[in-house]
């Protein structure tokens, strides 16, 4: 009889055992999960960002709709913003606004875009899509699974205006070339004005 209360009371702890190790490991799949999706994201904002700041540049306002298209696949959770970037101003005077407006090409760039992706913490508390519910969802013997710093991934990009885009290697390399001239020649410039 001994034997059998012993094996009995065994039996019940690894029952126990078992249900806390499978609610970790349902535990650590969600944070895993949600963290290789925002992850993949974060990535897309960065190509989203580029783009939508070369939009500007070619004059063609960035639209979310035209970004949630071509580069995520969920929509309602995206924003784009857009402005002018960081000009030479910037260097001189140390990012006083006057002297961007001043200096910088106002209207012909440089330009920036911001993409961001995902929803704030005050957001989780209305209607949440999917995969945003895995972080509202409370797992029995564990912690809140609510990472409220990586609910949302965001990218910029900055780009001057975009006279000429290149089409073909002939453009690009005479693009380069060019490029390179001028800037020889500028520095040959001030070197005869010493």
């Amino acid at each position: 009889m001994k034997d059998h209360d012993q094996r009995g009371s065994g039996s019940g702890q690894v029952l126990v055992e078992a249900l806390v190790g499978l609610a970790l490991l349902v535990f650590v799949w969600a944070l895993i999960a949600f963290a290789t999706f925002m992850t993949t994201n974060h990535v897309r904002t960065a190509m989203a960002s580029r783009h939508a700041a070369w939009q500007k540049g070619n004059r063609t306002e960035p639209s979310v709709e035209d970004i949630e298209k071509k580069f995520f696949f969920q929509a309602g959770v995206v924003k784009v913003e857009s402005g002018v970037g960081v000009g030479i101003g910037s260097l001189i005077s140390g990012a006083n606004a006057v002297n961007m407006e001043q200096f910088s090409a106002g209207d012909h760039g440089p330009f920036i875009a911001r993409v961001k992706f995902g929803m704030t913490a005050e957001d989780m508390n209305s209607g949440v899509p999917f995969p945003f519910t895995i972080m509202t969802t409370e797992f029995p013997l564990m912690p809140p699974t609510l990472m409220e710093n990586y609910l949302q991934v965001e990218s910029s990009c900055q780009w001057d205006e975009v006279g000429e885009t290149w089409t073909d290697w002939n453009k690009a390399l005479s693009g380069v070339m060019n490029t390179f001239k001028s800037e020889v020649k500028s520095a040959l410039g001030k070197w005869a004005s010493l």
